[in-house]
């Protein structure tokens, strides 16, 4: 149970920081052009 939430907490703070970085180029891509 406790394996499975941290897992899965692992998970979401990987999508999020994925997310933020894409989100930080496509913004400065947006910028620059």
């Amino acid at each position: 149970m406790l394996s499975t939430l941290s897992g899965g907490d692992r998970a979401r703070e990987l999508t999020e920081a994925a997310w933020s970085s894409r989100t930080e180029i496509f913004w400065i891509d947006v910028t620059d052009s």
